[in-house]
């Protein structure tokens, strides 16, 4: 069975960055033990699944991001060890400031995707083939895999038990440096 949730776009401007973080990481939340699953395949199945769907609407592809990926893992883990899906964590924290907790000068665009399945069956494509369909069939999901502002996107997935799931994260962002 898969779920999924509404998806969320947020935009950041200047006047955002003055109002301060929040406190905590996912990576606070997180120090449970967890299982250690390599997810490359999926991570890197998602990514040609999504860039095949938006070169079929005429869009360019998405590159991979080392910040977001870090982001997204890190929601990707909390909600698995802490059994919960939501785009807002445990302390608080919605996309954007999981992002800002990682690169402080980041100003920009960040939308959030995630996806949770249990008893998933099938290999990563297959998987990341049904994930991206899943996502397409939803208004805004499909809109954040469109975006014709958004320049890269990664992917987190954790695996726990017989419980799988994935965070995708776009972003487009105006720091010079900070991708």
């Amino acid at each position: 069975m898969t779920y999924s949730c509404l998806p969320l776009l947020m935009m950041l401007g200047i006047q955002h960055l003055v109002s301060g973080q929040p406190a905590g990481t996912d990576d606070t939340v997180t120090q449970k033990e967890t299982k250690a699953v390599d997810s490359s395949s999926l991570d890197a199945q998602l990514t040609v699944s999504v860039n095949k769907f938006r070169a079929q609407h005429a869009l360019f592809y998405l590159l991979n991001s080392p910040l977001m990926h870090a982001v997204a893992q890190g929601h990707a883990n909390d909600m698995a060890v802490n059994h919960y899906r939501s785009h807002i964590n445990l302390l608080g924290n919605g996309p954007l400031q999981r992002v800002l907790l990682r690169a402080p000068a980041f100003t920009g665009i960040v939308a959030e995707n995630w996806w949770y399945c249990e008893h998933c069956v099938g290999t990563d494509q297959e998987l990341a083939k049904e994930i991206v369909n899943d996502w397409s069939r939803s208004n805004g999901h499909r809109a954040n895999m469109l975006a014709r502002d958004v320049v890269t996107t990664d992917f987190g997935v954790a695996r726990v038990a017989t419980r799988t799931y994935v965070v995708q994260i776009l972003s487009r962002s105006t720091t010079p440096g900070v991708l």
